[in-house]
């Protein structure tokens, strides 16, 4: 795959067609997550990081694709719409053979996309193979739960493979963010729902945090999010729950601040835990490493391998999930 090839795809993928607008109804139809903004935001992201040819060609020259595997297996995920684009791209930037086994939940958008390339290429017909099962591949990549990444553990542990399993993202603030940066980090909660592994399920505070400022910014921007049934349903379930629980929360228009040591946070709701000194909370993060996808943090926070708040939906092509370079897997370096 070439720079020309990135930029005409680029530029079909953001044109508007009727073959495109069927996707996103057909798409929201299936998974009612998959709202028109959702999809917008994700093709945003996809084009300005992902498909960015001056981008792609920089990231390309890092590797020698002389050595790859043939075949390549890919089991996808459908939290949010597209989850699957990095690891498909990178496959075909090997010039390997990829079998996709599609989630049910994202079935429409990648066949969407993937046809545009096609389009542009008939080569790439065959280079793509969508599948009910895997066999006759020589790796497998595959992204699950926590149970079903154990099972696909059991089932592909002959082959090489990347299994990747649940994780969260985190946020670390000051108490000093302005109202932009507050903004900010309601894009990295409220994105796709807060379904995303990238998305902030949890943010550490100091002592004495404002959450009414926080909680009053994030409805006055966010409250869109209530709209959808599915959204409003596990908010309203969930506040029930956390009230039986006696939790300690705080309760705004579209979201649940919960206490909470856990990362991961139920739908409608993030997770909050107070802090007293930075290097304690670097090293309890350092020993829960394995469980977290990003960090975001203030920008008067030094906290190592932080993304500033904001960018956590914005991934670039080197930003690996679990952070494992998925190149180098695919290209058999050791």
């Amino acid at each position: 795959m070439n720079e020309s090839q990135i930029l005409e795809w680029k530029n079909k993928i953001l044109r508007q067609t009727e073959s495109k607008v069927q996707a996103y109804a057909k798409a929201e139809h299936n998974n009612s997550w998959f709202t028109s903004k959702e999809i917008d935001r994700m093709l945003d992201s996809i084009t300005k990081s992902y498909l960015d040819a001056s981008k792609y060609n920089s990231w390309i020259q890092n590797y020698n694709l002389n050595s790859k595997y043939d075949t390549v297996g890919l089991i996808a995920a459908g939290n949010i719409p597209l989850v699957l684009f990095h690891d498909v791209l990178c496959i075909l930037a090997t010039g390997a053979t990829v079998k996709i086994k599609l989630s049910e939940k994202d079935s429409i958008l990648p066949q969407w996309i993937l046809n545009l390339l096609i389009d542009l290429d008939d080569q790439f017909s065959s280079k793509i193979e969508y599948v009910d099962r895997i066999q006759n591949v020589d790796a497998i990549i595959a992204t699950g739960s926590d149970l079903s990444g154990n099972q696909f553990k059991s089932y592909f542990g002959k082959y090489p493979n990347i299994i990747r399993t649940h994780r969260n993202s985190i946020a670390v603030l000051s108490g000093n963010e302005d109202d932009s940066e507050i903004i900010s980090l309601g894009e990295d909660v409220f994105s796709y729902y807060g379904l995303g592994c990238r998305n902030v399920s949890k943010i550490y505070v100091p002592e004495n945090y404002d959450f009414e400022k926080l909680l009053r910014i994030w409805d006055e921007n966010f409250e869109y999010v209530m709209n959808n049934n599915k959204y409003k349903n596990n908010f309203d379930y969930n506040l029930a729950i956390h009230i039986l629980n006696k939790a300690k929360m705080f309760q705004s228009l579209s979201t649940l601040l919960v206490e909470s040591h856990s990362l991961n946070s139920r739908i409608a709701c993030v997770h909050y835990e107070v802090y007293k000194e930075i290097p304690q909370l670097i090293q309890n993060l350092n020993e829960q490493q394995d469980k977290i996808q990003d960090i975001t943090s203030s920008s008067d926070i030094s906290i190592p391998h932080a993304k500033r708040i904001g960018s956590s939906q914005y991934p670039e092509l080197t930003d690996y999930a679990d952070g494992v370079d998925t190149m180098k897997f695919l290209l058999k370096v050791s």
